[in-house]
C-alpha cells in the first residue's frame, strides 16, 4: 500500500489472509475457513476499477490451489490481467522457470515475460554459481524476455523510492510500457519484443 501510495482498506488489498504461510487451500483447510472464490475476483474487479496498474501476487506459483479446485492460474484468467513470472534465483531455477514459462503458455495466459528475483542470495559459492548462471542462460532459453534482476531492497518503499528502484534494476522496455499502462486507457497495448 505504501509503494502504490493507496489509501486502500487492507480487505480490499488482501481480502483473503491466514495466519500460517501455506497454499490459500491447505492454510483455508486448516483455519477452518473455505474461500469464496467470488469475494476474490469480487476484489479483483473493484481494484481494477479503481487504478490504472493492479499487480495481483500469485500466492507462491502458478499451480498453487487456492480452493481445491481453483488455481493461481484460474485466479489470472478471471482476473484478465497479463503476467509476469517472478522467478527465484537458486540452484534449480531453470528448470522451474522454463516450466512455469511452458505451463503459463499452455494455459494460453499473456505472458510479459520473467523478472529474476535475486532478494534471497546463497552463501555458498555453488549456489552463487548458480544464480550467474540462470542469469545467463534464461535470455537465451526462455520465449519471453527476462526483464530484469531484482536484488534484495533495503528501502521502506514510497510511490517515488519504488519507481526509482524499479528503473535501476528492470529493462527500460518494461519500465516504459508501464508507463503507457499508467497513463491511460488509450494507451494500452502488448508489450513488445525486448531481448
Amino acid at each position: 500500500r505504501r509503494a502504490a501510495g493507496t489509501a486502500d482498506p487492507d480487505a480490499w488489498i488482501t481480502p483473503v489472509c491466514f495466519a500460517e504461510p501455506l497454499a490459500p487451500c491447505a492454510a483455508a483447510a486448516r483455519a477452518g475457513r473455505p474461500i469464496a472464490w467470488p469475494r476474490l475476483t469480487a476484489a479483483v474487479s473493484r481494484m481494477r476499477r479503481r487504478h490504472r496498474i493492479l499487480v495481483v501476487e500469485g500466492i507462491g506459483g502458478w499451480l498453487v490451489p487456492i480452493t481445491p479446485r481453483r488455481t493461481v492460474a484460474d485466479l489470472a484468467r478471471a482476473a484478465g490481467l497479463p503476467v509476469v513470472l517472478v522467478a527465484r534465483l537458486r540452484l534449480g531455477t531453470l528448470n522451474h522457470t522454463l516450466l512455469t514459462v511452458r505451463q503459463i503458455r499452455r494455459d494460453g495466459a499473456p505472458l510479459l515475460g520473467v523478472l529474476l528475483n535475486a532478494a534471497d542470495p546463497s552463501p555458498r559459492p555453488a549456489d552463487r554459481l548458480a544464480e550467474r548462471s540462470a542469469i545467463e542462460w534464461l535470455p537465451r532459453l526462455l520465449p519471453v524476455p527476462v526483464l530484469g534482476v531484482l536484488p534484495r531492497a533495503s528501502v521502506a518503499f514510497s510511490p517515488e523510492a519504488l519507481a526509482a528502484w524499479l528503473s535501476a534494476h528492470v529493462r527500460p522496455h518494461f519500465l516504459h510500457w508501464l508507463r503507457r499502462r499508467a497513463a491511460g486507457p488509450t494507451t494500452r497495448r502488448r508489450i513488445g519484443p525486448m531481448h
